[in-house]
């Protein structure tokens, strides 16, 4: 095993889309039976890396040399041919399947056409006793683990290839302190057997305590690199977010005017008085009637779990809900009857329906009607003053939402929430998928409904703390499920609400 040359070599990697450069002149060694960890905040172009490298996405211009040979990668699969196995942290696994199915359905071997069911079987549960040193019962259907069992399992089915090359996308978000020593104790494995390992994590105190080298990429660009022992969290954070200029960063929402009458009627419209579930831990926000309220922080933070909460679609296990009305939602139907609506963070799967017509995809749940008759010129007349309220472009009668872009399908569902009477509007990624002219004009729309409406209050969970700070008043940060910082926009920087996201509790 030589380990005095690079295994894995980045060289000039750029990348474009259309105009814009998402990563910039990247050059970075990575070496076998080391831990190689690469950090940067949301948008900083770590996703991009890793998809270049893992062969998803062909770099612009530069190379990835694996042994100092050039390589060509037009699929993953062609990437794990050569050797580069990338565990992301959308989990790959059929649930309806096994454990050791799951495990082994890359290499199913068989012996005359027939598939060796009972020795692929005890290779699975050897692999998952040795590699992993968990016991999981290798007949369990994977549907029916717990989100770190299943966690565990993606790690074997990863290891049980002939990887040279192990690139570990946030592998412990979802991992409890026990299954996290596991990851642990593994990657040190790995590295004995000289591969390389690849972690994108924003776990500082994880990248401190098993790192070997830490790159950090910032606004697309390679803006440190170093060995971990000589390195600090406070620099860490320096680095990722950016050195404060001397010219002022305090943060204003977007510029809507609002009455002095207004501000003083603002009003707390929904509290989580030491709210716990099993992806939070005693939590206590306010969201105030006439301001946007932003929850954020890094995958697996707890924040998004914020709107399902207060939605009705998930129960804390202790605390308490109390809204303006006096009503603790208990469901989501029951939610959406007292006033509290709840925009999905993906539209693909959260209510779009594709073959449906734009009109109807905008008065579902909804429609005006009488005696259970559509009053379709009613249904026209709303269906107009909805596609002219959020500017909704390319609608024509009977048009299919899949028609629209990505960015007009978000305003559809969006208007769709609107198509209520409703005090609370609960938004998970409201601008996801959308492009920077929609986001804006989304933004904007957000804005505008809080200052026409004083009495809406409007919460907002997203990972980008600087598109957040654009437009909500007040934000909360969250690290390890917990509140973590609380900050009004017009008084704050977004480079202390970013450090309040990266910190460690």
């Amino acid at each position: 095993m030589d380990n005095s040359h690079p295994l894995i070599e980045i060289i000039g990697i750029s990348k474009r889309y259309g105009d814009v450069l998402v990563l910039k002149n990247i050059n970075i060694d990575i070496y076998g039976g080391e831990v190689h960890c690469i950090l940067g905040a949301n948008g900083a172009g770590k996703s991009t890396l890793v998809k270049i490298m893992s062969g998803a996405v062909s770099p612009s211009e530069g190379s990835v040399l694996l042994d100092g040979v050039s390589l060509t990668l037009k699929s993953p699969r062609q990437a794990k041919r050569a050797g580069i196995v990338a565990m992301y942290q959308e989990l790959d696994l059929f649930p309806n399947m096994t454990v050791w199915e799951n495990i082994s359905i890359d290499h199913l071997s068989s012996k005359m056409g027939v598939i060796q069911r009972r020795k692929i079987r005890e290779n699975a549960e050897e692999n998952l006793r040795t590699e992993i040193g968990v016991e999981i019962a290798i007949d369990t259907v994977v549907g029916k683990l717990t989100v770190s069992q299943q966690q565990l399992v993606y790690l074997a089915k990863t290891l049980n290839s002939s990887a040279r090359t192990i690139i570990l996308d946030e592998p412990s978000a979802s991992l409890g302190e026990i299954e996290r020593e596991v990851l642990h104790t593994v990657i040190k494995k790995l590295k004995k057997r000289g591969l390389a390992i690849i972690l994108i994590s924003h776990k500082l105190d994880e990248v401190l305590k098993i790192s070997d080298k830490i790159t950090i990429l910032r606004d697309g660009g390679v803006h440190g690199q170093h060995a971990t022992a000589d390195t600090e969290m406070e620099q860490l954070i320096s680095e990722m977010v950016g050195v404060q200029s001397n010219t002022s960063s305090k943060l204003r929402p977007t510029t809507i005017k609002i009455s002095e009458v207004q501000k003083q009627s603002r009003s707390c419209a929904v509290e989580l008085d030491h709210v716990s579930t099993d992806k939070l831990t005693d939590v206590c926000i306010k969201a105030m009637s006439g301001q946007i309220t932003g929850v954020t922080g890094l995958a697996g933070s707890g924040h998004e779990q914020i709107p399902l909460v207060i939605s009705g679609i998930m129960k804390p296990i202790s605390g308490s809900i109390n809204t303006k009305s006096g009503v603790s939602p208990k469901s989501l139907r029951h939610a959406v009857k007292n006033g509290i609506v709840y925009l999905h963070a993906e539209r693909k799967i959260g209510g779009i329906f594709p073959t449906m017509s734009i009109d109807d995809n905008l008065m579902v749940g909804n429609f005006p009607n009488k005696f259970g008759v559509i009053l379709y010129k009613m249904r026209n007349l709303k269906v107009g003053r909805l596609v002219n309220e959020m500017k909704i472009q390319g609608y024509h009668p009977g048009k299919r939402a899949s028609q629209l872009s990505g960015g007009n399908q978000q305003k559809v569902l969006l208007g769709r929430c609107i198509n209520r009477t409703f005090k609370i509007l609960a938004c998970a990624e409201p601008t996801r998928g959308v492009d920077i002219g929609g986001r804006k004009e989304i933004q904007m729309f957000l804005r505008q409904l809080v200052a026409e409406s004083p009495e809406i209050a409007v919460l907002v969970s997203s990972d980008d703390v600087e598109e957040l700070c654009e437009y909500a008043d007040k934000i909360y940060s969250f690290v390890d499920k917990k509140v973590s910082g609380e900050f009004i926009v017009a008084d704050s920087d977004k480079f202390e609400i970013q450090r309040a996201v990266l910190r460690t509790c």
